[in-house]
């Protein structure tokens, strides 16, 4: 028999036993009561006796240490199990229960127990104090009772119960294995380690982390924060406004009911946000993120990503990536396709669509949307509503659909196309083509650029802007203007007003009685420098608007062989005051030269092509 004498002990100290009796003793003055002493066997190890000894006084901890149990004078127990299926109850005092080998059964009391199942398929189960416990090796069943209980599945496929009441905030750790691990009331730390493990929060405010593995998380009740780490996750918030991050792998997000935030993280993730107004962050890869009811921010980040709506208010930046967007489908949203040639398409609501950066794809669809293109060559569609669409940069393709749009295409040669409704186009910058024969009163400028614009049915306002313009009108009462440069304007089947503007312009009235608008300085001492109308219809039918009305007393007719000779002769008439109009014959054409300054000086003249004099009168001539 050994005697271990000790004077002070200072830290844990490990002492080999024997078959025989040990005696444990200490220095005199030391009460047994307040000793604690905790003997766990080797394997394999014989049973032993063991006993503490202070001042003359021995306690013995029973005749065998396996399948015994020692109570000190304060009630605790100290059991220590056999290498068979034990089943031991505690007390209502601190106890310690060591399972040892095999399947055991031990139940602690309600006081704070330390319990530990060891080897074997466990099943433990603690009262209403804070217990700490080992499952061990093992598939084991803990069930961790009210307190506020620190407990480790360790080995094994473990299933881990924490109930701990709404005030008490429970550890329960999973350990390695592909655990099942519930927690209580309270705000639980809920770590399923290593394996693929099912974790619930239970109520309150938990904190799940799955770390290593495909593990199924749910948040349950209470404001959670859920970590899936890495593997293939799937993650439910459930009620509560929760936190969820995806972590490494192939995830499956689900917000549950209320305001959450969840982030997809590397992988290519599976978003979902539930009800509330919930935050989604696609993270890295190419991710499926999708918003339900409640007003939502949500972010694809990285990657190809796909953003459908719900039935809110909700804002979506698509990130880098190519990405695909669809807005809710009754709210008014903000759709921001980022970087990348991204496909966007509004709801029905009021929606603004930016596509920034990349060959895009933006569609309004229903309700009165605001898309910009931004930069590249982008396609835009307005649909149904009043809608405005700005093409940016690049050479864009806009058509506003149905209602009273407005389209401006910005820098770039663009395609332009209305529907019907009373639309305002801009060309912008560049060489654009406007189709405006989906009917409907519009008014368009072509603005910079050698641009193409034609009209069909409705009454129509058309400024070429600068540049060389080929203008064509429909039917209906139209106003035609040039603006600056050579253009060619061609009127419809109905009374339309036509200015050349400056510039030597080609003008051709069409149908309908038709007014030509010139103004102070469209003139030229060359034939080929002046502007020509092509179809002037005599018999009073078209007119001319200098500013001056023609009458018997100011306009004149002459016949010549050339145009200098015209040009030089009507200046004469003019530069004398005697008259402000004088149509010459030259050929087979008439040159009209006018006072349009009013101050005795030629500053207007018009080429009518293939026309007799005799044709026309001061009729045709109007203020």
């Amino acid at each position: 028999m050994a005697d271990y004498q000790f004077d002070t002990i200072t830290a844990a100290q490990a002492l080999a036993y024997n078959a025989a009796n040990d005696t444990l003793a200490f220095a005199p003055g030391t009460n047994a009561n307040t000793i604690t002493v905790l003997f766990i066997p080797a394997a394999g190890a014989d049973p032993a006796r063991v006993s503490i000894t202070v001042n003359g006084v021995t306690k013995v901890f029973g005749a065998a240490i396996y399948g015994e149990v020692a109570t000190t004078t304060t009630g605790s127990q100290l059991y220590i199990g056999t290498a068979g299926d034990d089943t031991q109850a505690g007390t209502t005092a601190a106890d310690g229960m060591y399972g040892n080998a095999g399947n055991d059964s031990l139940t602690g009391g309600d006081g704070a127990n330390f319990v530990q199942g060891n080897g074997g398929n466990d099943s433990i189960t603690t009262g209403t104090s804070a217990d700490v416990i080992y499952g061990g090796q093992g598939d084991d069943v803990i069930q961790g009772g009210s307190g506020n209980n620190w407990v480790q599945g360790n080995l094994g496929n473990d299933s881990i119960l924490g109930a701990g009441a709404s005030n008490q905030a429970e550890t329960l750790l999973g350990g390695q294995g592909n655990d099942t691990v519930t927690g209580g009331a309270g705000a639980d730390f809920v770590n399923g380690n290593l394996g693929d493990d099912n974790l619930l929060g239970g109520a309150g405010n938990d904190t799940l982390l799955a770390e290593a593995g495909n593990d199924t998380v749910g948040g349950d009740a209470g404001n959670d924060s859920i970590d899936g780490g890495e593997g293939n996750d799937t993650l439910v918030a459930g009620d509560g406004n929760d936190t969820v991050w995806g972590g490494a792998g192939i995830d499956s997000l689900n917000g549950g009911n209320n305001n959450d935030s969840l982030q997809g993280n590397a992988g290519t993730d599976t978003i979902e946000g539930g009800a509330g107004n919930d935050s989604l962050y696609g993270g890295q890869d190419a991710d499926q993120i999708s918003a339900a009811s409640g007003n939502n921010w949500a972010n694809g980040n990285l990657g190809n990503d796909s953003l459908t709506g719900g039935t809110g208010n909700d804002t979506f930046l698509g990130g880098q990536g190519d990405d695909t967007i669809t807005g809710a489908a009754g709210g008014n949203n903000y759709l921001n396709g980022n970087l990348g040639s991204d496909s966007v398409l509004g709801g029905a609501g009021t929606d603004t669509i930016l596509g920034e950066d990349g060959n895009d794809v933006l569609d309004g669809a229903a309700g009165n949307d605001n898309v910009d293109g931004g930069e590249g060559n982008d396609v835009l569609r307005g649909d149904a509503g009043n809608d405005t669409l700005a093409g940016g940069n690049g050479n864009d393709d806009l058509n506003g659909g149905a209602d009273n749009d407005n389209l401006s295409g910005g820098a770039g040669n663009d395609i332009l196309t209305t529907a019907a409704g009373n639309d305002t186009v801009s060309g912008g910058e560049g060489n654009d083509s406007v189709d405006a024969s989906g009917g409907g009163n519009n008014n368009i400028l072509g603005d910079a650029g050698n641009d193409t614009i034609t009209a069909a049915g409705g009454n129509d306002t058309i400024n070429g802007g600068d540049g060389d313009d080929r203008i064509t009108l429909g039917d209906g009462s139209n106003q035609g203007l040039g603006g600056a440069g050579n253009d060619s304007i061609t009127g419809g089947g109905d009374a339309d007003t036509i200015t050349g503007g400056a510039g030597v312009d080609t003008m051709v009235g069409g149908a309908g009685v038709d007014r030509f608008v010139f103004a102070a300085g469209d003139t030229s001492t060359t034939s080929g420098s002046i502007d020509r109308i092509t179809d002037f219809t005599t018999g009073g039918a078209d007119v001319i608007s200098f500013g001056i009305a023609g009458t018997a007393t100011n306009y004149a007719e002459i016949s010549t062989g050339t145009y200098a000779q015209a040009l030089n002769d009507a200046s004469a008439l003019i530069t004398s005051g005697s008259r402000d109009i004088v149509a010459v014959q030259v050929g087979a054409d008439v040159f009209v030269f006018a006072d349009i300054s009013s101050n005795n000086t030629v500053t207007g003249t018009v080429q009518l092509a293939t026309l007799n004099i005799t044709a026309i009168s001061e009729a045709n001539f109007v203020a």
